[in-house]
């Protein structure tokens, strides 16, 4: 019998593929990378203090860690909204300008929390991730199996 490894996506992963970029976005700022060893996921700061790579830099360009799946959540959001309520644009968008603080993550989620999208939006949320982490599975040649 052939054993063959296998990435399992479950919640733990689906957490792993959440991406909210910063706004000074620099090339590098991948969070988690996979281990082509282990199909483990680990964070960045986590591989460096155990001194798996010294920086970033050499994690790129590592064969053994490659970046992990991301899914931008602001732009999922939009995109949900735009699909599931596009009248609520205006309204988020008003919330966003109210404070300087807020961006449109903060005013989507004080919009979502007084209306009833949020169970909508947790499932559509878990699946573009699910979707999104298969098709980096496709892309990078990982046999995976889902689990949620």
């Amino acid at each position: 019998m052939i054993f063959c490894k296998k990435f399992i996506i479950d919640a733990v992963t689906l957490a792993y593929g959440e991406y909210y970029p910063l706004e000074n976005n620099t090339p590098n700022d991948t969070v988690y990378w996979f281990c082509k060893s282990n199909y483990k996921v680990y964070n960045t700061e986590e591989l460096i203090t155990k001194r798996k790579a010294q920086n970033v830099d050499e994690l790129i360009s590592s064969e053994k860690y490659i970046p992990f799946s991301k899914t931008n959540i602001v732009k999922l959001r939009k995109e949900f909204v735009q699909k599931y309520c596009p009248e609520a644009d205006e309204k988020i968008r008003k919330i966003e300008n109210s404070d300087p603080e807020f961006d449109y993550e903060i005013a989507s989620r004080y919009y979502f929390d007084a209306h009833p999208l949020e169970d909508k939006w947790n499932n559509y949320l878990s699946s573009q991730i699910e979707h999104d982490i298969v098709k980096w599975c496709n892309d990078n040649n990982i046999p995976y199996k889902i689990k949620l």
